[in-house]
């Protein structure tokens, strides 16, 4: 088995616990490129990013940004990473990139200074072999024995030094930032609708830099390189989901001109450089003159749909449980008590029946009425994303919205009888969404 240098992920990384996440990386990266999507010198980003001691690397950018050589220099590159950072204000979704990106291991090259090209392989290593089981990322895996274990294997280390301890406390900190070790059910709630286009395009660019530059790559390569790396196992999804959706997100990348839409969008200043005001507003993919635009919310809704998709499939599959819960409902959601009107002469109305946990991998929920609840599409698609919940309170259930002012917050879940539901089902539901 090979082994990987640590390189300063043994430092003691300077997360701040309020507010939340990685906050620290997205101002770094923010400050390093001066809010201009155009790679800079390395010394220069570490100059204005505020890390200057090269012995006290405070925050570990090294595991995060991509490098570039040009003319024996060593540049910090540019790519969707650093664009989502300058474009948005820091958010979830951001640290689940930063993550990925580390996971990913593409770092670059660098000519003259210590470092490892494959970054943080050990994490690349440990995801892909143990903390990914069965279609997702196993919550049980995500302990201090289970990735002090996998370290010790994969990371360069002095014998009876504190190097794999050290490791293993930053990297574990790390999830605990992101609000991910507190997560209660067997697999963790990685939110991979909420940022698998920007990952995938991360992934993306990072391969046109470190193999073809300012090449335009073919949309067979780019799909080989996510089944090569692995990028299901990086991203806590499935492999079938993930290569459902590649291909749309690959060819979106290519219409948006690849890498070249970040180091050479249409849009730039008369210097020639792309430049983002500190307080701008999440953008859309700059582009290339004449291509199509695609937002990160594009991506968002492309993988909702395709995963509703499937929900439907798997519907389909139990066509007389969910002809039965319809008809006792009468197509009225159990939430609202809405019946949604979707033809006249003669009258027709539409509901739909969600899972309240998923079937199929990696959750493996049973596909059986009592999982099972009759929902108008508004609310099954809130339902879907953790904004309405359900806990048992009582001999009933309770509905809890994260929606401000939502009048459906602490009401009662109109179930009708013969039809329940176990309780099992959506406590586990509640707690899958609980950050």
């Amino acid at each position: 088995m090979p082994t990987y240098s640590p390189g300063s992920f043994t430092k003691n990384f300077a997360w701040n616990s309020s507010p939340p996440g990685l906050n620290r990386l997205h101002g770094a990266i923010r400050s390093g490129f001066g809010n201009r999507l155009q790679k800079v010198l390395r010394d220069e980003f570490r100059k204005q990013s505020g890390i200057r001691d090269r012995n006290i690397q405070l925050i570990p950018v090294n595991f995060f940004l991509h490098n570039t050589i040009d003319n024996y220099r060593n540049y910090v590159t540019a790519d969707e990473l650093v664009r989502q950072a300058i474009g948005n204000p820091h958010s979830r979704r951001f640290d689940q990139l930063a993550l990925f990106s580390m996971h990913l291991g593409r770092v670059g090259h660098r000519v003259g200074v210590a470092g490892d090209s494959n970054g943080a392989a050990f994490a690349n290593d440990f995801v892909r072999s143990r903390l990914w089981n069965a279609g997702g990322w196993e919550s049980a895996r995500l302990t201090e024995a289970e990735v002090e274990a996998a370290f010790s294997a994969t990371v360069q280390a002095a014998p009876g030094s504190d190097t794999v301890h050290k490791c293993t406390t930053n990297y574990l900190f790390m999830f605990q930032m992101m609000g991910i070790r507190e997560q209660r059910t067997q697999f963790i709630n990685v939110r991979i609708e909420e940022w698998i286009g920007p990952g995938l395009f991360l992934a993306f660019d990072r391969y046109c830099a470190d193999t073809l530059g300012a090449i335009l790559p073919t949309r067979a390569k780019l799909l080989e390189m996510t089944e090569s790396d692995e990028l299901y196992k990086l991203m806590g999804t499935t492999q079938k989901y993930l290569e459902s959706i590649s291909p749309l997100i690959a060819d979106e990348y290519l219409k948006l001109g690849g890498l070249n839409r970040v180091t050479n969008p249409a849009s730039i200043s008369e210097s020639g450089v792309n430049i983002l005001p500190s307080s701008a507003s999440p953008p859309t993919h700059p582009g290339i003159i004449g291509s199509p635009m695609w937002s990160d919310e594009d991506a968002e809704d492309a993988a909702l749909v395709l995963r509703r998709t499937q929900e439907v499939q798997a519907q389909v599959r139990s066509s007389q449980n969910v002809r039965e819960l319809k008809g006792l409902y009468r197509n009225s959601c159990a939430f609202c008590g809405k019946q949604t009107i979707v033809g006249v002469d003669p009258h027709k109305d539409y509901s739909e029946a969600a899972h309240i946990k998923p079937v199929g991998q990696p959750h493996n929920g049973p596909d059986r009425k009592d999982n099972m609840i009759v929902l108008c599409p508004e609310h099954h698609l809130q339902f879907d994303r953790g904004l309405l919940r359900i806990k048992q309170a009582g001999g009933g259930f309770l509905i809890y919205s994260k929606i401000p002012g939502d009048p459906l917050d602490n009401s009662v879940l109109k179930l009708i009888r013969p039809h329940t539901v176990d309780p099992q089902f959506p406590n586990w539901h509640y707690n899958f969404w609980n950050t």
